[in-house]
């Protein structure tokens, strides 16, 4: 098995669309992100970036990775 990865759970807001024609003071007042919480492991973090896969094999390989804008991070606990 390759070299133990950390264990991460991250909170960070996602954006969110609507493709349904509406006005503009609706959207001033119900436009809105998505909280989310992405747990898993990561395998890459950059000045830009986190990326934590939900899955990992016993040869390394990953699945299910998330890669998310740094800016985007709300908070992160060590698991």
């Amino acid at each position: 098995m390759s070299a133990p990865m950390r264990k991460l759970l991250v909170e960070w807001d996602d954006t969110a669309s609507n493709s349904t024609w509406q006005t503009r003071q609706h959207v001033k007042e119900n436009a809105c992100t998505l909280r989310v919480k992405t747990l898993g492991f990561v395998v890459h973090e950059d000045a830009h970036k986190l990326c934590v896969a939900q899955s990992w094999s016993a040869n390394g390989d990953v699945a299910d990775v998330t890669s998310i804008p740094k800016g985007c991070i709300v908070r992160r606990q060590r698991l």
